[in-house]
């Protein structure tokens, strides 16, 4: 017979492992809550007209080579210009920091913000790289260049993984036809 002792040591086993998996779920749940929360505030940041703004002008900068862009916007030139471009380009080396260390999944970034990204890299990426050589400093906004980098290969995948299923149907056909054809 099972003592009246041995059934209380059960029961408040069972009660911690309880409250522990209550618990673990508890902090599940809040991380997940977490990771939305950052994520729609960096959304809510790329909502600014000022950066949408930098984003816009740096349509005019594709032609321009980056001693050209500097004379042009730079920040003895045109200071609120400037300001609006590295402001973007801070912004993105936020959420590159943010991706790198898993505080927001790189995929989720890819869909909502990822031609955002990829845009700006596009038509900022060789100024980025004249800055950073002008002012020696090879890490300046390494996490946009990253970042972009990151994205087009998500997309790449998801490209590929699209067009696989797209052509499974004629690919099993063809190993079906090759596999009885042998016989």
């Amino acid at each position: 017979m099972v003592s009246f002792e041995f059934l209380a040591i059960i029961v408040s086993v069972l009660g911690l492992a309880a409250s522990i998996t209550y618990y673990a779920i508890i902090l599940s749940n809040a991380n997940k809550t977490r990771k939305a929360q950052l994520f729609m505030s960096l959304q809510q940041r790329f909502d600014n007209p000022q950066l949408m703004g930098a984003l816009i002008q740096s349509r005019d900068y594709t032609d321009l080579s980056f001693e050209e862009w500097y004379e042009k916007y730079g920040p003895n030139t045109n200071r609120e210009v400037y300001t609006d471009w590295v402001c973007l380009q801070n912004a993105i080396q936020g959420i590159g920091l943010l991706v790198e260390s898993k505080q927001v999944d790189a995929k989720m970034e890819s869909n909502l913000m990822g031609s955002i990204i990829t845009l700006n890299w596009e038509r900022s990426g060789p100024i980025i790289i004249g800055m950073r050589k002008r002012l020696g400093r090879e890490g300046v906004w390494n996490q946009v260049e990253e970042l972009n980098t990151l994205l087009l290969s998500l997309d790449n995948q998801r490209f590929y993984h699209q067009y696989l299923l797209s052509k499974f149907p004629q690919l099993l056909s063809h190993l079906i036809n090759s596999i009885f054809t042998r016989s």
